[in-house]
């Protein structure tokens, strides 16, 4: 919306509620349709430091089953940033598995808001054509 804050920080606490959501609203979109490595980039983050610099996304129905069961059944009233980001990669791992890549890519999407550390994300291989 031009704003809000892209990212995390202590100054969240003076804004109306609306404009300190718009971090959670950024983590979503990377959560859900990944970032871009470019500077200048409306989907980059000077917060990705690990490889690759651009994180991947997992699809808007994954994100929003791992949103859905965190918001329904571990966020409280109370819940911040640093506890909603242990709250949905706790939700990623009942739902998708432990250490799988809906976790992963949550951590990565905090992380691009300046909350928690940022983690490596596997590449994939495609698979070789022709190879029988």
């Amino acid at each position: 919306d031009g704003n809000s804050p892209d990212a995390w920080s202590t100054g969240l606490r003076r804004l109306d509620v609306h404009y300190s959501s718009g971090p959670n609203n950024r983590m979503f979109y990377f959560l859900a349709r990944g970032s871009n490595a470019e500077n200048g980039n409306d989907a980059w983050s000077r917060y990705l430091v690990k490889q690759p610099l651009a994180m991947s996304g997992i699809g808007l129905d994954a994100a929003y089953r791992i949103w859905f069961h965190a918001s329904t059944t571990k966020f409280t009233a109370s819940t911040n940033y640093a506890e909603a980001r242990t709250r949905m990669i706790e939700a990623a791992e009942e739902l998708f598995g432990a250490g799988g890549r809906e976790a992963i890519a949550v951590r990565r999407a905090y992380a691009a808001i300046n909350v928690g550390e940022d983690v490596d994300e596997p590449v994939v291989n495609p698979p070789s054509a022709g190879r029988d």
